[in-house]
């Protein structure tokens, strides 16, 4: 095996078998990646869609999908905070204790 021949040889030289061997995987691996052919994709390089209706009504005011999504959570937020509030206003208040002072005789 490799391990046993390296234990038995000199420390320089082997020191240039694993130099010797290490180059070699790394041209390898240099040679494999040059003949792939990767295509990179860029997300959102599509033409943009036209827009009708209401689509487009919006679309006129908010471009982007972030914009628009932004809007969808502030509008649902909005709602939410309004619900709460107005749920806390219609609450009753806590019924007040009244007590009572007894004097002593």
């Amino acid at each position: 095996t490799i391990f046993c021949s390296l234990k038995r040889q000199r420390p320089k030289t082997r020191f240039k078998m694993v130099l010797h061997v290490a180059s070699a995987v790394a041209r390898r691996r240099v040679a494999s990646m040059a003949s792939q052919q990767i295509q990179r994709r860029n997300m959102g390089s599509g033409p943009k869609p036209e827009w009708t209706g209401i689509d487009k009504t919006v679309r006129d005011i908010f471009p982007e999908d972030w914009q628009l999504a932004a809007a969808i959570l502030g509008g649902y937020s909005s709602l939410i905070g309004i619900a709460v509030l107005r749920s806390k206003m219609k609450s009753s208040p806590a019924p007040v204790v009244e007590t009572v002072k007894i004097s002593e005789p």
